[in-house]
């Protein structure tokens, strides 16, 4: 079930490129190709989403979820003010 915050999310988290995260170079690379490069980016797709991105295995979604677990952030989020105007 997607989480929906109402509380406000550090944006500097939110801002993070991709390859921040402690993720494997396999899960980075298939998100960059996909088109996901920020934290907020990965947020907002749900988990079946990121599993129909090419290369992106269940391994993949598991390590991702554990990071954003890490940045109190999940898949599926619904975050106030994102995605910023300039990227609608």
């Amino acid at each position: 079930m997607p989480d929906t915050t109402t509380q406000p999310v550090q944006a500097r988290f939110l801002y993070a490129r991709t390859e921040c995260l402690l993720i494997s170079a396999e899960a980075a690379t298939a998100m960059k190709g996909a088109g996901l490069e920020t934290v907020w980016q990965m947020c907002l797709k749900t988990e079946q989403e990121m599993l129909e991105i090419t290369g992106f295995t269940p391994e993949h979604l598991e390590e991702c979820r554990e990071s954003l677990r890490n940045l109190y952030l999940s898949f599926g989020m619904t975050i106030r003010g994102f995605p910023p105007r300039s990227d609608r």
